[in-house]
């Protein structure tokens, strides 16, 4: 009752204070010039919805950065709900509430909106002119840019190229024009029955490796039954009248697909089915040797150009997987196999071709992802650029839109969040004195690779990264082309030299807006891109930092000691230490209350049941990154002390550490049909609501930083914990 009441006060005190906060905004407002670049608006700041505590403005924090966090905090928030109750409702009740969805996208959110602050970055200057004394780099980002812009010059191209690449991938009989070449079909339509991967060694990460895994599917069966029907039906659809755009015949496409399905589904079922725990390290001969009807070597040496090293133990395999691929490919017809392989790669190429293409592609999509239109032409070509060239775009960016001092802000909190993290290891009682000093030192060795690393803002770097790379043709296929060229040309490099770790080619992809923990590495990486908006900001207290980047900084370092991470040592390798059987035990104990917790959720659009086991890994990430951030951010408090509040907002530092982290992680929208291909596909994230409320009801911080009782939804009884 007392907390219901203090709820309605909160309510009523709205309406009262309401004129003082327009007169604030717009003191403010005027104050900072009319803040450029985003000016607030005092309507902007108020809603026809009460809010909780209000303030005076007594250390209160008034840059425009400040503002903005408490407008966005405000206007997302449902005060009528009691954050011990739901959280992530109390949070974002409002903005799930008041927030539609872009038709062209599948999802909106904090994450969506700083992509799309990103690519506005990058479209500004990909437009722009050549500059003469500009790094090649740059000139091929822009002529890329410019290109992928000329629908008029792609759709005159029409077909024309697109048929060019399939008669030299060896035709594709089915369009009647075009007779199959053997030996340049079989070598080089491997690429859709196997994935080539090239990466570190699981047991010498001192050298890459090839790996070669299952090849993606274009089936989905784990949907329900009723679904699947409707799923395979408009697919079958998608792939004839993709045939038919090409110059198939309808009659003979509807006919030839029918054992194009049974290829693919048999292909789904091995890599669903195949138990690949197994891999070993072989050479290309031995593989050959052992699989001959497959052209390894060919293949090999067309992808890679490796003619000399035959004999040397560098291709990591599932046999299980393989010999069940090459059972299936002597079983079927080569017309079969390639009219699948030259359909998979017109797939990948449709949306890169003419509008009616592109238009049928997304047809297909939308049953999948609920998105209802394309998105705008610029913002595809920005993707596309940023996608080939990740390097040289990473440069661009960070050069002219990132605040230098910012870089040395979040390598400060990785700094705080680290240590913090060395000391729950310290406590966990779980961990035998052997194992606890192998956790130590992973921990102590691990990289952190923040925002950009500094040769990219050296032009020579960026000419010798770029040297063999030229566009010579206007034709936007054709340079696409060269761009997968020069990629597998990077790869066979790789394979040719002993790895760095520290490399700053493999870690300058700095135009992203994601986070990444390497296991093979030891490493966390937080490009530039996320380092921005509401994610990080020098100009706001730092309750907001930590409650967002800190959070995502903590849950990238708990993936070194997930259900998989815990697996390697501090170097990346797969660990050997007999020490670890029984830690391992343990943390399984621990894991299957995770297991069970997130077991018992229902997804109320779908009605089913999550899968606590497909999620673990990331549900442990979230519980160890919302911990360890919030213990960072107590050591921040200790060293610097307490943070000025936000405008309006009457809340502990504490307290605002944890609204954040929900509104950053928690307020967001998706389509039932993206929620669906989610869990269907076995995304490992479970949803927002959960990732929130679930976290934080297993730590006792949350619940007495709000004063939650004991047993309350969001302070359980029993509680799930990896570390204390």
């Amino acid at each position: 009752m007392e907390r219901s009441l203090m709820i309605l006060v909160s309510t009523l005190i709205y309406y009262v204070t309401r004129l003082s906060l327009i007169a604030l905004v717009l003191v403010l407002h005027i104050k900072t010039d009319g803040i450029s670049n985003g000016a607030i608006h005092a309507e902007a700041l108020v809603s026809s919805r009460p809010i909780p505590k209000l303030g005076s403005l007594r250390n209160v924090c008034i840059t425009p950065a400040c503002i903005c966090a408490s407008s966005s905090i405000l206007n997302n928030m449902d005060p009528s709900v009691d954050p011990c109750d739901d959280f992530h409702q109390f949070v974002c009740g409002n903005y799930r509430k008041m927030t539609n969805i872009p038709d062209d996208e599948e999802t909106v959110g904090g994450l969506q909106k700083l992509r799309e602050l990103l690519q506005i970055h990058l479209r500004q200057t990909l437009k722009g002119n050549v500059n003469p004394s500009e790094p090649k780099p740059f000139a091929l980002l822009k002529k890329l840019y410019r290109v992928c812009m000329n629908e008029t010059a792609i759709e005159l191209d029409g077909l024309t190229t697109a048929k060019s690449i399939l008669k030299e991938l060896g035709g594709w009989p089915l369009l009647g024009g075009q007779k199959l070449d053997r030996e340049k079909f079989d070598t080089r339509s491997l690429r859709v029955f196997f994935d080539f991967k090239v990466r570190p060694g699981s047991r010498n990460t001192s050298r890459n490796v090839i790996y070669v895994f299952h090849a993606s599917s274009i089936f989905f069966s784990t949907y329900p039954y009723h679904m699947v029907v409707k799923y395979l039906e408009q697919l079958y659809s998608f792939m004839v009248d993709i045939a038919v755009i090409f110059g198939a015949s309808k009659e003979v496409a509807e006919k030839e697909f029918v054992n194009v399905f049974r290829l693919a589904e048999k292909l789904h079922y091995i890599k669903k089915y195949i138990n690949c725990r197994a891999r070993f390290l072989t050479s290309m001969s031995e593989l050959q040797n052992t699989f001959p009807t497959i052209p390894w070597l060919k293949y090999f040496n067309l992808a890679f150009n490796f003619p000399d090293i035959h004999d040397i133990n560098m291709v990591n395999i599932c046999p299980a997987h393989i010999f069940e691929v090459e059972n299936l490919l002597k079983s079927t017809s080569k017309g079969t196999q390639a009219n699948y392989f030259m359909w998979m790669t017109v797939f990948k190429m449709a949306s890169h071709l003419t509008k009616d293409l592109r238009q049928r592609r997304l047809n297909y999509i939308s049953l999948l992802t609920g998105q209802l239109r394309r998105q705008a032409r610029w913002k595809q070509c920005v993707a596309v650029v940023a996608q080939s060239m990740p390097v040289a775009t990473g440069a661009l960016y960070v050069r002219k839109y990132f605040r230098r001092e910012t870089k040395r802000h979040v390598m400060e909190m990785v700094s705080d969040i680290k240590s913090e993290f060395i000391n729950i290891l310290k406590q966990a009682d779980w961990l035998d004195n052997t194992t606890k000093n192998l956790a130590l030192e992973k921990t102590l060795a691990m990289v952190s690779h923040v925002a950009y690393p500094d040769e990219i803002l050296l032009n020579k770097n960026l000419e010798v990264y770029y040297e063999g790379l030229n566009f010579t043709s206007e034709n936007y296929l054709d340079m696409r082309s060269r761009l997968e060229l020069f990629e597998r040309e990077c790869s066979a490099k790789s394979l040719r030299l002993p790895i760095n770790k520290t490399d700053w080619t493999t870690h300058a992809e700095s135009a992203v807006v994601n986070a990444f923990y390497t296991v093979k590495e030891n490493s966390i990486q937080l490009p530039a891109g996320i380092l921005q908006e509401a994610f990080f900001s020098i100009d706001r207290p730092q309750f907001m930092n930590y409650g967002s980047i800190g959070y995502i900084i903590g849950h990238e370092i708990t993936h070194a000691f997930d259900n998989n991470g815990m697996n390697y040592d501090k170097d990346g390798k797969l660990s050997d230490s007999s020490s670890l059987s029984s830690a391992i035990q343990k943390f399984n104990e621990k894991g299957k209350c995770f297991i069970s917790q997130y077991d018992n959720y229902t997804i109320p659009e779908l009605q089913v049941n999550l899968n606590g086991l497909q999620t673990l890994g990331e549900n442990i990430a979230d519980n160890g990154g919302f911990r360890v951030a919030y213990l960072g951010y107590k050591r921040w408090v200790k060293r610097n002390g307490k943070d000025p509040r936000l405008p309006i907002l009457n809340y502990t530092g504490s307290q605002m550490f944890w609204i954040a982290a929900a509104t950053t992680l928690g307020c967001s929208k998706q389509r039932v049909e993206y929620t669906e291909y989610n869990f269907y596909t076995s995304d490992p994230h479970p949803p927002k609501k959960v990732r929130v409320n679930f976290p934080l009801a297993n730590t006792d911080y949350f619940a007495n930083d709000f004063n939650c009782p004991k047993g309350s939804k969001m302070n359980p009884v029993d509680k799930c914990r990896v570390w204390k």
